[in-house]
């Protein structure tokens, strides 16, 4: 079995709690990706949360105004993380179960890489199906 060490991006977006949601969803947009993990401190600093691009459509939805809306306003604090070694299959569950396409990874409690649902799926359920993972964007 595979584990999510094999398919997580270990270059997360990282933003800070004092951003707006405007600058996250721009760098968002910038780095083609559906989500950042919320961060204090430097590179490396604790997570504290996770906003994705749902977090932002509902906050949009609800009248608030991107540019002088925190992101810690509208994130998930503490959200759930795996580790590692976490096997595929079972952090597919956690997300589908969760209700988040989204899934921070740490280990010894910094995080190392974020992997998305899609892309769990594009590397077990595709060479399954004989077909080769495509070299789609993340966050379409």
């Amino acid at each position: 079995m595979s584990t999510v060490e094999q398919t997580m991006r270990r270059s997360v977006l990282t933003v800070r709690p004092d951003e707006s949601l405007e600058q996250a969803a721009q760098a968002m947009i910038e780095r083609r990706t559906g989500s950042a993990v919320v961060v204090t401190g430097p590179i490396g600093g604790k997570y504290i949360g996770i906003v994705t691009e749902r977090d932002v459509l509902r906050a949009v939805a609800q009248g608030r105004i991107p540019w002088s809306t925190k992101v810690t306003e509208v994130m998930t604090a503490d959200p759930v993380c795996a580790t590692p070694d976490v096997d595929t299959t079972e952090a597919m569950k956690i997300m589908i179960e969760g209700g988040f396409r989204h899934l921070p990874i740490a280990k010894d409690g910094k995080l190392v890489g974020l992997v998305s649902l899609r892309e769990m799926l594009r590397a077990t359920a595709l060479p399954q199906m004989g077909l080769e993972p495509a070299d789609e964007k993340e966050g379409r």
